[in-house]
């Protein structure tokens, strides 16, 4: 058997450092005012509004585990 290894993607190091400080997408979501949806919209690269994403940064996430700021 081969084992292969794929490098992790931006949203499985963003998936590990909010397990690692236990913070549950609905945390962050509560914490913004915006639905679970909406904020897994955002972690997951679908929606990227500038407005969460700095809030997010503020927050703690490094900036190099969220998508790019594009929408305002």
């Amino acid at each position: 058997m081969c084992l292969s290894f794929k490098q992790p993607t931006r949203q499985d190091k963003l998936r590990g450092f909010l397990a690692w400080h236990g913070v549950s997408q609905r945390a962050l979501a509560k914490k913004l005012g915006v639905s679970e949806v909406y904020i897994g919209q955002i972690l997951s690269g679908k929606r990227r509004p500038q407005y969460y994403i700095e809030k997010l940064i503020q927050m703690g996430i490094p900036s190099e585990l969220l998508p790019e700021k594009i929408e305002k």
